[in-house]
């Protein structure tokens, strides 16, 4: 919460506890885009949290599940350093571009009106921003917890250690959490 969200690459130096799939951060670290930086340079985040990522790490078993969130965040996009993607960027076939990329948000768009994936477009479901090293904390408009328990915990860390994001909302949301 002091830092932010972080890439992949930056947060490595806080020695994070990862759930992410080994092999898949490898593909991700070794694939350059165009501005010459890895998937793993860019803080990235999805435009459907309700995701087969999300879906498989719940359903894996994680310890501690229950303490895995999601932040909604309000962000500017206009910006030439943020990539976009139709799907998850660690897929061949997946579309990457910077804005506007107006094709891609049209994708977006239809894959957001859909309300389950299925074998053959689980990917889209993944559609990706990218935005180079981290994001302000302060872009952070809600978390998503699972259980009334996190909620209250997530209340406390920053009603004492983080007074000026009180303007954060906490929100129990079972069901995006698949339960």
């Amino acid at each position: 919460m002091s830092e932010g969200i972080l890439s992949h690459n930056l947060s490595m130096e806080k020695n994070p506890k990862r759930i992410a799939d080994a092999g898949i951060v490898a593909y991700r670290n070794n694939k350059m885009l165009t501005s010459g930086y890895p998937l793993t340079y860019y803080a990235n985040f999805y435009f459907q949290p309700k995701n087969p990522m999300l879906y498989r790490i719940l359903k894996e078993n994680t310890p501690n599940q229950e303490n895995i969130i999601v932040f909604e965040l309000k962000l500017n996009i206009n910006s030439n350093d943020i990539f976009v993607s139709d799907g998850n960027c660690a897929r061949k076939i997946s579309q990457i571009e910077t804005l506007p990329a107006q094709n891609i948000f049209l994708s977006i768009d239809k894959m957001m009106s859909k309300s389950s994936w299925n074998n053959e477009n689980y990917w889209e479901f993944m559609a990706e921003c990218l935005i180079p090293e981290k994001v302000e904390v302060s872009f952070i408009q809600t978390i998503h917890v699972q259980n009334e328990a996190v909620e209250h915990e997530i209340h406390n860390i920053i009603q004492e250690k983080f007074p000026t994001l009180r303007n954060i909302q906490i929100q129990k949301n079972p069901s995006m959490f698949f339960s």
